[in-house]
C-alpha cells in the first residue's frame, strides 16, 4: 500500500511525498548546523541520484547561487511543495529561522502523509471486497452461465424464478453490455467534468458528503485536522493570523471549508476572534474546537492549541477509519456471499432438478 501511494504521488510531481520529507529534513539539518544555503544545496545536489530529481536540485542550486531567495527557487522549480510549504520557507528565510521552519515543514509533511496513508489503508480492504464481488458476479453471469444455458432451454422444463432472472440479465449484458459500459463511462465523465467546472455542484456534493452518517464524519475530521495543523504551524513560524488564514484557505481541499475560511478571514480582519466565529459555525467545526481555541486565544498559545487540536482530531479520525473498516468487513462479506450465492443457486438448482428426474 505504501509503495502504491508513493507511485501515485510520483505521477503528480518531480518528488514523491517521502522524497519531499527527506529533502526538507536534510536541508533543515544542514542549515540548522550553520552551513550556508548554497553549500547545503550543493551537498544535496551531489547526493541526489541521477534523473529528473537531480536536475531539479541543480536548478534550485543555480537560482540560489545567482542570488535568488530560497522560497522563490522552490516556488519555481518545486511547486509540489504547495503554497503552504513555500510560505513556511519564506517566513523562515525572512525571519532568520529557516532551519527551524524547514524542520516544521518536514514534520508536518510526514504527519499529513501518514494520516492519508492510514485512511487509504483502512478503506482499501472494503474497496477490494466490492471490486472482487463485482468481478466474480460478472464472470459467472457473462461467461459461466451462458455455457450451461443451452442445456436448460433444450430440456423445455420450468426454470426457477432466480434462474430466469439471471438468464434475462445475462442475455442483456451479452447483447448490450458494451453500450451499457460506454453509457456509464459517459455519465461518470460528464459528472466528473461538471464537478470540476461547477463550483455550485462541488459545494452541493461536498455538503451532502459531509452530512453522511459515518463517512461524512471521517471527511470532516480530516479537513478540520488539516486546517488546524496548517494554521498552527504557520502561526508557530511567526506569521500573522490574517496571513495564515489566507494560506490555510488556499491549501484546503474542500470548497465548503474554503468559503468558511474566507468568512473567517474577513471576521478576523474586522477584529473578531477565531473562537467566536467557530461558535457561529458549529455545524462545520463543532463546539469542542471553539472552546479549545477560545482557551488558546485567552492564554496566547493559539498556535500550540491548534496543533494539539489537530493531533486530537487525527487520533479520532484513525479510530473512526478503523471502526468503519471493521464494521464494513462483515457486511461486505455477507453481501458478497449473497450475490455469489444467488448466481450459484440460479445455476445449480436447474441442474439438480434434471439429475433428480434422471433414472438409472
Amino acid at each position: 500500500m505504501q509503495t502504491l501511494f508513493s507511485k501515485i504521488q510520483d505521477w503528480f510531481g518531480n518528488f514523491t511525498v517521502k522524497e519531499r520529507i527527506t529533502f526538507c529534513k536534510r536541508l533543515s539539518f544542514m542549515v540548522g548546523s550553520g552551513i550556508p544555503i548554497w553549500q547545503s544545496m550543493n551537498l544535496l545536489y551531489s547526493q541526489a541520484a541521477k534523473g529528473r530529481r537531480k536536475t531539479v536540485v541543480g536548478r534550485l542550486l543555480k537560482d540560489i547561487s545567482a542570488g535568488h531567495f530560497l522560497y522563490t527557487a522552490f516556488e519555481k522549480h518545486m511547486p509540489e511543495l504547495g503554497e503552504y510549504g513555500i510560505n513556511i520557507i519564506k517566513v523562515g528565510e525572512l525571519s532568520g529561522t529557516l532551519g527551524q521552519n524547514l524542520d516544521y515543514l518536514s514534520a508536518e509533511l510526514k504527519k499529513k502523509y501518514e494520516l492519508q496513508k492510514k485512511v487509504l489503508s483502512a478503506m482499501f480492504y472494503p474497496a477490494f471486497i466490492v471490486l472482487a464481488t463485482f468481478f466474480m458476479v460478472m464472470v459467472l453471469t457473462v461467461y459461466v452461465f451462458p455455457k450451461v444455458l443451452p442445456i436448460f432451454t433444450s430440456l423445455n422444463m420450468g426454470l426457477p424464478l432466480s434462474t430466469r432472472a439471471l438468464m434475462y440479465f445475462s442475455k442483456f449484458l451479452i447483447s448490450h453490455g458494451v453500450w451499457v459500459f460506454l453509457l456509464l463511462c459517459a455519465i461518470f465523465s460528464t459528472l466528473f467534468i461538471a464537478y470540476r467546472k461547477s463550483l455550485k455542484l462541488r459545494t452541493l456534493f461536498e455538503t451532502v458528503w459531509l452530512n453522511l452518517p459515518v463517512v461524512g464524519k471521517i471527511y470532516k475530521y480530516y479537513l478540520i485536522s488539516q486546517i488546524c495543523r496548517t494554521l498552527g504551524v504557520l502561526l508557530k513560524t511567526g506569521m500573522r493570523l490574517d496571513e495564515a488564514l489566507v494560506i490555510c484557505r488556499a491549501t484546503s481541499a474542500s470548497v465548503v471549508y474554503k468559503n468558511s475560511l474566507s468568512l473567517l478571514h474577513r471576521f478576523v480582519v474586522k477584529g473578531g476572534k477565531v473562537s467566536d466565529y467557530f461558535v457561529s459555525q458549529k455545524r462545520l467545526f463543532g463546539g469542542a474546537l471553539a472552546d479549545m481555541v477560545g482557551v488558546g486565544e485567552a492564554s496566547g498559545t493559539l498556535s500550540d492549541t491548534m496543533l494539539y487540536v489537530s493531533d486530537m482530531y487525527e487520533t479520532d479520525l484513525e479510530d473512526l477509519a478503523k471502526n468503519l473498516s471493521s464494521a464494513l468487513e462483515p457486511a461486505l462479506i455477507v453481501l458478497m456471499g449473497l450475490m455469489v450465492g444467488f448466481v450459484a443457486v440460479s445455476i445449480i438448482t436447474p441442474i439438480y432438478s434434471v439429475t433428480q428426474k434422471l433414472k438409472p
